[in-house]
């Protein structure tokens, strides 16, 4: 299958699975009857889940070249990536270009301001020329914008509904049969929890000359009410190989070294072999010590082939992005400082103080609330290590002796 190919079949199914899963009235009230352009924005979310949002030509008289997408509030307007078609045929390329990170994007709003916010996207044709220049814009905020000055238009609440009971993960089954239905690999089975998911044909042990009719992926629905399909079958149709030219060398099986690296080129978990026999195979990534929080930046599989002449890849690249995980904001707790009178051991004021739990913090003695006669015996500071508790160590006291001078006896 040619790449042209792959990516009009995963374009289309992309917008399958977002039409599936866009309510009725917004696909009335914010699409237009035709869509010349098919854009898409996705990143990798806080979880390492793939997000996707579509952005969709603005409904405003003269604004038919802007389009507006809506993405979760974390989404990283620094790290969106650009899926962008033609339905038309007529533009082959565009700048930027499709399957790019875009440069960081400004939020937009609530607001179609012409002036700043937006991205500049040129449609080429097959030539380079170019052609249509379209307007991007990204809101955290709202799906439906609105013109400078214009009123913002209310969205009733909407009413609410019963809690709703929680989608179980369904276990579908994935097999691999011929033409006429006939099993020819062992089925396996995919656990699925409550979304649209892509299951992938990967059989362990198909016979040679086996190849697969249609596309190597089916997207399956969790909801509610189960599975949309329980069962996924792939099929096979045999190809009987050529018969070998007497004089044909054989071709040698070729070893070839599988790299994960960072987006700088930096080893980031241990080089694996492969060894491929003749023919084109598909090389998966899988490093078995991948640091934590790095996520692969493009498709888990490289295709090499082997022919009379060795590979044409014999060493495969996959690039990994660190994403660091979100600091815990930091847990608070109420500790008491005593002042206290040196020779009777009473306490003259007392006060509580919010500290930050699990560190070391400096106390200072609060005098302003004692008589003035008092004066500090030893420091007026500690320094208190308070645990996860709230316990603190030392306890923060302190202490005084009055100075003044005593009453004269009456004889």
């Amino acid at each position: 299958m040619t790449g042209t190919r792959k990516f009009s079949l995963r374009m289309l199914a992309l917008l399958m699975a977002f039409l599936m899963v866009l309510p009725m009235g917004a696909a009335s009230a914010g699409m237009v009857e035709s869509v010349d352009f098919f854009i898409t924005l996705t990143w990798i979310d806080r979880q390492g889940m793939m997000q996707t949002a579509q952005a969709l030509p603005v409904q405003l008289e003269g604004y038919a070249d802007c389009y507006w997408a809506q993405v979760a509030p974390d989404a990283p307007l620094d790290n969106l990536r650009l899926e962008i078609a033609d339905f038309t045929g007529t533009y082959f390329s565009f700048s930027p270009a499709n399957g790019t990170v875009l440069p960081p994007m400004m939020d937009a709003g609530d607001t179609l301001d012409m002036d700043d916010f937006y991205l500049e996207i040129m449609a080429k044709t097959a030539d380079g020329h170019p052609g249509a220049l379209l307007y991007l814009y990204v809101s955290t905020v709202t799906s439906t914008p609105t013109l400078p000055g214009q009123e913002v238009p209310v969205i009733p609440a909407p009413t609410p509904v019963p809690t709703a009971v929680p989608v179980q993960p369904v276990d579908v089954n994935i097999h691999y049969v011929d033409e006429q239905g006939n099993r020819i690999a062992d089925s396996t089975t995919q656990r699925l929890e409550e979304g649209t998911w892509p299951v992938y044909a990967s059989p362990w042990n198909l016979p040679e000359n086996y190849l697969l009719t249609g596309d190597d992926f089916q997207y399956v629905t969790v909801n509610q009410y189960g599975a949309d399909k329980s069962d996924v079958y792939f099929y096979y149709r045999y190809q009987a190989p050529a018969t070998p030219v007497p004089t044909a060398v054989p071709v040698q099986p070729v070893d070839v070294n599988i790299h994960y690296v960072d987006e700088q080129g930096n080893r980031i978990a241990d080089s694996t072999t492969q060894r491929l026999e003749e023919g084109t195979w598909p090389v998966y990534a899988s490093p078995w010590n991948l640091p934590e929080n790095y996520f692969l930046t493009g498709d888990n599989f490289q295709y090499v082939t082997v022919n009379q002449y060795g590979a044409d890849k014999s060493d495969v690249y996959f690039y990994y992005r660190y994403q660091a995980p979100a600091t815990p904001a930091p847990q608070y707790g109420t500790i008491r400082v005593r002042l206290m009178e040196v020779s009777t051991n009473r306490e003259l004021y007392g006060y509580d103080m919010q500290v930050p739990l699990g560190q070391t913090v400096d106390v200072y003695a609060d005098m302003s609330m004692l008589p003035p006669e008092y004066v500090p015996v030893g420091d007026t500071w500690q320094q208190i290590r308070v645990d996860e508790f709230g316990v603190p160590n030392p306890a923060p006291v302190f202490y005084f002796i009055s100075n003044a001078t005593p009453v004269p006896t009456q004889t």
